[in-house]
């Protein structure tokens, strides 16, 4: 079975993250030169900041092409592998006036080797619309369209945790060509040290593989950091996030 690649993981990335923004409102991917560009489609509401995507190119040549591009307030999020150092992607965002907001670390799975972990109460699919209108009352918004919770190839697969009375954790699979992103993975911090979090991501991991998917793919905040590990998974690369110093001038 191949390696997981980190181009292959922005691509599932950018694909995975667009598709779990639309169950509100189409958030749309365009490639443009060497970037990704994200952004709500025409008619939002309230239009959520647009993402710009960076793999194998230099900030300096990140920000020529923003500049070109992207007039609004955005975000950069560039992302690279262990040769690359982090220190001076850094330094070049914060020449050009932008601040660094944060770093999450890219994840590989290549489904072998899955552990199987149990919990009490067992981790099952959502199939169920009541179920999947719990986990959005806790969650504070719809984690899956109810096209997909019966459809026999569902864009996405929501699994959770629940009991009679309480809803302790939830996750996401997102299948994007032959490999899958992992979307939303949370445990109620009341019930965290019970392996909730480990079983989610077992039974997503060997359902992914029972489906033919040939790799798993996420970004880990630093606690994730060290859970996926166990699991199996292999860090790959990071993502460093960036917004420009100053919002510009709103024009009258």
């Amino acid at each position: 079975m191949a390696k997981p690649s980190l181009t292959r993981a922005v691509e599932v990335f950018v694909h995975g993250f667009c598709f779990g923004r639309s169950i509100k409102h189409p958030y749309e991917a365009q490639k443009i030169a060497e970037l990704w560009v994200l952004r709500d489609a025409p008619g939002a509401k309230n239009p959520r900041k647009t993402e710009v995507i960076a793999h194998g190119i230099v900030p300096w040549r990140v920000l020529t092409k923003i500049s070109e591009l992207v007039p609004e307030w955005h975000f950069v999020c560039h992302m690279y592998g262990p040769e690359e150092s982090g220190e001076q992607i850094r330094a070049g965002y914060k020449a050009a006036g932008y601040r660094a907001i944060a770093t999450e670390w890219t994840f590989g799975h290549d489904l072998e080797g899955i552990p199987e972990v149990a919990s009490d109460p067992p981790v099952r699919r959502v199939l169920d619309p009541a179920d999947a209108g719990r986990i959005a009352k806790a969650a504070g918004g719809r984690q899956i369209r109810d096209e997909d919770l019966l459809a026999e190839q569902p864009k996405q697969r929501l699994y959770t945790v629940m009991d009679s009375c309480t809803t302790f954790g939830w996750v996401s699979s997102i299948p994007i060509g032959d490999a899958a992103w992992v979307a939303n993975l949370f445990v109620d911090k009341r019930h965290r040290g019970r392996g909730f979090g480990r079983a989610l991501m077992s039974k997503l991991l060997l359902d992914d593989r029972q489906n033919e998917l040939a790799a798993s793919y996420l970004m880990a905040s630093s606690a994730g950091r060290r859970l996926y590990p166990h699991l199996g998974y292999e860090q790959i690369g990071a993502m460093q996030i960036f917004c420009p110093a100053k919002r510009p001038e709103k024009t009258l």
